[in-house]
């Protein structure tokens, strides 16, 4: 029987050490949620990967690489749902809006790593955030949103008001209301939630003369 290939056993370990990485990150997701950082332990992490705790170290070289590294995964998966917009989203509050949808819809549907934010007392506050990929996260997204909101502000569609400001301000009315959805037992339905938001936004953003009719063209306007 001729040897396995050098390349075919490489590409082998590759795959090996992307299936456990996967679900060593998976299972550490579900301890820092419950446990918050402080209080997690690589011993907790192995268990419920049912893998060795040489194992998890053998791919995160601590407790802090490993909760980086989840941070680091949810981060571009969120970015890459909030960028997955239909192109026709032309108009700042549009983009805004359905960025709002991408976000809390990515978040609602990994409530672990929604409970793992939920460790942090303020998701506005940079200096707050205990992981850096979750602060490369943060800083990227809300760029985006405060480009959004000085467009928008240039065309008349947000009040006249600082883009970063605002970003940070819509971002802790984005942590208040999805953190009392988990409070409530995630019992709202999500679609319901992005509704939510995506009216409060309207209401706190745009000229009040214009909010009627701006929440009546979206259906956002309650009944």
């Amino acid at each position: 029987m001729s040897a396995v290939p050098v390349s075919n056993r490489a590409r082998l370990r590759r795959a090996r050490e992307e299936l456990y990485r996967g679900i060593i990150l998976d299972a550490a997701e579900s301890i820092f949620a419950e446990h918050g950082f402080g209080a997690a332990k690589m011993q907790d992490v192995a268990t419920v990967a049912k893998v060795s705790t040489s194992t998890v170290y053998g791919l995160f070289e601590g407790k802090e690489a490993l909760f980086d590294a989840v941070h680091a995964r949810r981060g571009l998966e969120l970015l890459a749902a909030i960028r997955d917009q239909p192109s026709a989203l032309s108009e700042p509050l549009d983009r805004l809006l359905g960025g709002v949808a991408a976000y809390a819809g990515y978040l609602m549907e990994h409530p672990d790593y929604l409970r793992m934010l939920s460790h942090v007392n303020a998701w506005a506050d940079l200096r707050l955030l205990e992981s850096q990929g979750q602060v490369d996260t943060s800083q990227r997204g809300m760029t985006l949103v405060s480009r959004a909101f000085a467009r928008g502000i240039a065309e008349g569609v947000f009040v006249a008001e600082d883009p970063e400001l605002m970003t940070r301000l819509m971002h802790a009315a984005h942590q208040v209301r999805l953190l009392d959805w988990l409070a409530q037992g995630m019992r709202v339905p999500p679609a319901e939630v992005v509704r939510r938001l995506q009216r409060e936004l309207v209401c706190m953003f745009c000229p009040p003369d214009r909010i009627v009719a701006l929440l009546t063209a979206r259906a956002l306007l309650d009944p």
